[in-house]
């Protein structure tokens, strides 16, 4: 790309965003998305089109796909003016932003605005397995967050609970699924949640684990009778005192 002069009214990357030039001295004046001014120096900002732009409202282009450009340049050095022209078929601020915003994407191409690179393509199909990994571990965190709120679990659901029962039974202090359904995060709260969407009973008691206490009754061994003298009095007849209306024997003496 030409060497252009920072001048009033071009267009300049400023920490990945658009930002216009409005005044040159011994600092650089720009002005960012919201009317925000700032002074910075002329190393903190990259030129993406030397203009003139009026207004960063200006910066509206539709949206495109990049790979058929990726697919010409392959790992090629490029600028974004080379690239403007080949997505857009022109190179104008808008075009010199939405193609930067495509490159910052870093998917198809990496670099500065000076020196672009296509990717090659394992990094992308990595990249894009990857990314689509994570769209799918998002969406299965958000159903799950779904069936918590509509008190709709399933089977699978339970595994996914152990944290909120460690903190409930005071084996941790956090819990995602808590902080995500607002929930304060101690054991009491853990329990009343797991309780609130069904994973436990209300009758279900977590402090004896809360408390570290033996979860199983004692076995204990049964002595023998101790050998000692016995007097038989299975001749003697026993009788019950009660009410006529009790058939019950238990109070027989």
């Amino acid at each position: 790309m030409p060497d252009y002069p920072t001048v009033v009214g071009c267009l300049v990357l400023y920490k990945q965003s658009a930002a216009l030039v409005t005044a040159v001295s011994d600092k650089i004046e720009i002005q960012l998305a919201g009317g925000k001014h700032k002074r910075v120096r002329a190393k903190d900002i990259a030129l993406l089109h030397p203009g003139p732009l009026n207004d960063l409202s200006e910066l509206r282009q539709p949206d495109v796909d990049i790979k058929e450009a990726w697919e010409l340049l392959g790992e090629e050095m490029s600028d974004v003016k080379e690239l403007a022209e080949l997505i857009y078929g022109e190179y104008t601020p808008a075009s010199a932003w939405a193609t930067w915003a495509k490159v910052a994407e870093g998917l198809y191409f990496e670099g500065d605005p000076q020196r672009i690179q296509g990717r090659t393509r394992s990094e992308i199909d990595a990249d894009i397995a990857e990314r689509e990994a994570k769209a799918a571990a998002e969406r299965d965190w958000n159903d799950l967050l779904e069936r918590l709120r509509s008190r709709n679990l399933t089977q699978q659901d339970n595994q996914r609970l152990a944290e909120v029962e460690q903190l409930a039974f005071g084996q941790t202090e956090y819990s995602r699924i808590l902080a995500a359904l607002a929930y304060p995060e101690n054991p009491v709260s853990a329990h009343r949640m797991l309780v609130s969407v069904g994973h436990w009973p209300d009758s279900y008691n977590p402090h004896p684990r809360r408390l570290s206490l033996p979860q199983e009754d004692p076995r204990l061994e049964c002595p023998g009778l101790p050998q000692e003298a016995r007097v038989d009095l299975t001749h003697l007849e026993s009788f019950a005192i009660d009410d006529e209306q009790s058939n019950d024997p238990d109070d027989a003496i």
